[in-house]
C-alpha cells in the first residue's frame, strides 16, 4: 500500500475508543493504529498477535468488514487522505498542461514572427535584384577605364600608385588636392610625372618631388655625371698643360 502522507483524526473520538483500558490496552490500541493506516485493515489473526493479551479490550472499538478488522475512524482518515492526494495529482496535471500548453504557443508564435515566408513572386523578384546588382558590378569591373585628358596610360598609372601610396600613409588626397596634382602631372609630362612619383615613394616623401638632376634617387651622382665631371677634369688638364707649354716657349 502506498504511503499517505498524513493521518488525521479527532482526539475526542480516540479518547472514547480508550475510555476503560488499562495502559498496557491502550499501548496496544496504539500499536495497532500505527500497523493499520501503514498496511490498511488487517485479519484478526494479525492483529491478536499485535496485542497480546489486550487483543479483547481493542477488538471492541474495531469494525469488521469482509473478514478484515480496523477502526472506523482511521478509515475515514484514509479515505481523506487518498481523496487529497488524488486531488493534489490532479492539479499537478492540469497545471502541466497548461504550461505545456503556453510553451507551445510560446514557441508557435516566436516561430510566426521569425519566419518570414516569400512569395514566389517576391522571391524570384529578391533574388533578380542581387542578381541584376551582381552582374552590375562585373559589368562596370569590366568597363575600359577612363583616363583623364592629357593624361597617357604610364602616367595615369603613376597618378594611382602615388594615391594609393597616400591612402597607406593614411594622407588621403581630398578631391581639390587630387585635380591639382593632376594638373601638375599632365604639365610635367609622363617622363617627369612617372619619376617624380616613383622617386617621392621610394623616399618615402608625403610630397611629391623630382629627382634633382644628374642624381640618383639617393643623392649620388649617375653614371653620366660621373662621366661628364672626369671629361671636365681632363680637358682641364689638358688645358693647363697646353697652357703651360706655350707659355714655356716663348
Amino acid at each position: 500500500m502506498n504511503k499517505l502522507p498524513w493521518m488525521k483524526y479527532d482526539p475526542d473520538i480516540i479518547a472514547l475508543d480508550v475510555e476503560g483500558m488499562t495502559l498496557e490496552e491502550e499501548g496496544a490500541y496504539s500499536r495497532c493504529v500505527r500497523h493499520l493506516w501503514r498496511h490498511g485493515a488487517l485479519a484478526e489473526a494479525r492483529l491478536s498477535r499485535l496485542c497480546g493479551s489486550a487483543w479483547p479490550a481493542v477488538k471492541a472499538s474495531m469494525e469488521e468488514r469482509e473478514g478484515l478488522w480496523s477502526l472506523g475512524w482511521l478509515e475515514e482518515a484514509r479515505g481523506a487522505a487518498k481523496a487529497w492526494v488524488q486531488q493534489r495529482s490532479e492539479a499537478g496535471k492540469a497545471s502541466a498542461a497548461i504550461r505545456n500548453d503556453r510553451s507551445t504557443t510560446v514557441q508557435r508564435d516566436t516561430n510566426d514572427r521569425s519566419t518570414v515566408v516569400l512569395s514566389p513572386s517576391l522571391s524570384l523578384s529578391s533574388s533578380g535584384s542581387e542578381s541584376s546588382s551582381t552582374q552590375g558590378r562585373k559589368e562596370r569591373a569590366h568597363e575600359p577605364e577612363v583616363i583623364p585628358e592629357g593624361c597617357t596610360p604610364p602616367m595615369w598609372d603613376a597618378i594611382k600608385r602615388w594615391g594609393q601610396y597616400r591612402r597607406e600613409k593614411r594622407l588621403t588626397l581630398t578631391p581639390s588636392g587630387r585635380a591639382a596634382f593632376l594638373k601638375k602631372c599632365i604639365e610635367w609630362g609622363e617622363e617627369r610625372a612617372v619619376a617624380a612619383i616613383d622617386h617621392s615613394i621610394l623616399q618615402g616623401w608625403t610630397g611629391c618631388y623630382e629627382p634633382k638632376p644628374n642624381t640618383t634617387t639617393n643623392g649620388q651622382a649617375t653614371e653620366d655625371s660621373r662621366e661628364q665631371r672626369r671629361r671636365m677634369v681632363v680637358e682641364a688638364n689638358a688645358k693647363f698643360y697646353r697652357e703651360r707649354d706655350a707659355a714655356g716657349g716663348n
